[in-house]
């Protein structure tokens, strides 16, 4: 069969039906069907299949390609015995699941599935936290404010940056009535603190919000109610590079600095642990995900968390100029470049992917 013919076979094979004849059901998610990677250890859902590119991606191990690449990979098929098979049945015939069963791989039963994808807070919540987020915004742009936007413009960010990302300032401590945020279990007042607010938007919904205090301990506090996020999730669609920075302050400096040329987000903290069935979509499209993660314990332990989530994540190095500098944000004010930074990582990826291929 010439390579022309194989092509015709991709484009009327059904990539989603020849798959699941072999992993069973999948679930789900926007234009992706998610299942459970066949080619390692795999507790949640990471190998993604887009019908409308005939496609399939994991975005734990790495392993892709067409129906071609799944019935080799995973069947054992050479491509004569693909030719073989095919030409018996005909090129497009939708009974292709049935008749093509694997030689070497039976098919699996149905996936089960105990996790699904997180939902944002309720509607009641949606509307304070709204409300919270306006106030902030106009709070941080006042007199009262001037601290707190010297302190933001102090870690390198623009006015522009700020807007975008529509950071604020809550100017007092304060204990809220639970039930003007929707009654959640726990009926004790509301406890907002003053500091800097940080709010995660994804698709005009507020998943969570972030306070960093100026004093006390933990540092930042997030208010009750919220859910976990991928801050910064919006910025990720189709972006063939990405950026995963330890906290929401370091992804939006890079985001400012290298937004253009990759897409930046955060899973919020070193302790927060990705939650791919509500998030991996958002990293399907990248072929090169980089983690820039703190340099001290808890951020080593964050890295080792999320590379074991998202294997095929590359941990950068960040430059240490001055004692004491433990994130992306001490070396840009420290003077560094982040183009030239980011520059000469992909062309160390780069140069290692031609070694391992020899």
């Amino acid at each position: 069969m010439t390579k022309m013919d194989f092509e015709g076979i991709k484009n009327k094979l059904d990539i989603l039906a020849v798959i699941e004849s072999d992993l069973g059901q999948g679930k789900k998610s926007g234009r992706y069907h998610l299942f459970c990677c066949p080619f390692h250890t795999d507790k949640t859902p990471s190998l993604a299949v887009t019908p409308d590119d005939g496609r399939f991606y994991c975005f734990s191990c790495g392993q892709s390609g067409d129906v071609i690449d799944w019935l080799k990979q995973y069947r054992k098929l050479s491509y004569q015995a693909i030719a073989d098979l095919t030409g018996a049945m005909g090129i497009g015939s939708n009974q292709f699941e049935v008749r093509l069963q694997p030689t070497t791989a039976p098919p699996r039963p149905a996936v089960e599935h105990t996790h699904t994808p997180a939902i944002p807070p309720g509607a009641t919540w949606q509307a304070a936290a709204n409300d919270l987020i306006a106030q902030a915004e106009s709070a941080l742009w006042s007199p009262g404010g001037i601290r707190a936007l010297e302190y933001l413009k102090g870690r390198g960010l623009s006015d522009r940056t700020i807007k975008r990302f529509r950071l604020g300032y809550h100017p007092e401590d304060q204990r809220i009535p639970v039930a003007k945020w929707g009654s959640p279990i726990d009926e004790s007042p509301l406890y907002i603190p003053r500091g800097i607010l940080i709010p995660c938007i994804v698709g005009g919904v507020v998943w969570y919000i972030k306070i960093r205090r100026p004093k006390g301990t933990p540092k930042y506090l997030n208010i009750r109610g919220g859910k976990p996020a991928l801050f910064g999730a919006d910025h990720l669609r189709g972006a063939e590079l990405v950026i995963l920075t330890e906290g929401e302050l370091d992804a939006i400096l890079t985001f400012q600095e290298l937004g253009d040329v990759c897409g930046v987000a955060t899973f919020g903290s070193a302790t927060a642990r990705p939650d791919l069935d509500t998030w991996g979509e958002y990293l399907i499209t990248a072929s090169t995900i980089l983690t820039a993660y703190d340099l001290d314990n808890a951020g080593r332990h964050g890295l080792e968390e999320l590379t074991g989530t998202l294997g095929t994540a590359r941990p950068l190095q960040v430059p240490q100029l001055n004692p004491g500098d433990k994130d992306i944000t001490d070396y840009y004010l420290a003077g560094g470049d982040l183009w030239k930074w980011l520059e000469h990582n992909l062309n160390q990826i780069e140069y290692f992917s031609r070694l391992a291929s020899l």
